[in-house]
């Protein structure tokens, strides 16, 4: 599977349990706007496009507070 990686702490994450990662947008969040956004979603597009990759599923952390974080996987 490729893990198309954004954010530092799935980076290490993702290389240290042996998943392909692509990194790209690993620090796209640091200066959010919608230009990086579209550039991630045309990368992605292309991967689907280019049969690349099959399906997409969202892994993220919500933050309740500085204590707990939930994971979930969409």
């Amino acid at each position: 599977d490729k893990v198309l990686v954004i954010g530092t702490k799935g980076l290490s994450y993702f290389k240290r349990n042996g998943y392909n990662v692509d990194s790209t947008f690993v620090n796209a969040l640091q200066d959010y706007d919608y230009n990086i956004v579209r550039k991630m979603n045309n990368h992605i597009m292309s991967l689907l496009h280019l049969n690349q990759i099959g399906k997409i599923k969202i892994a993220y952390t919500s933050f309740k507070n500085s204590n707990i974080f939930f994971n979930s996987l969409a």
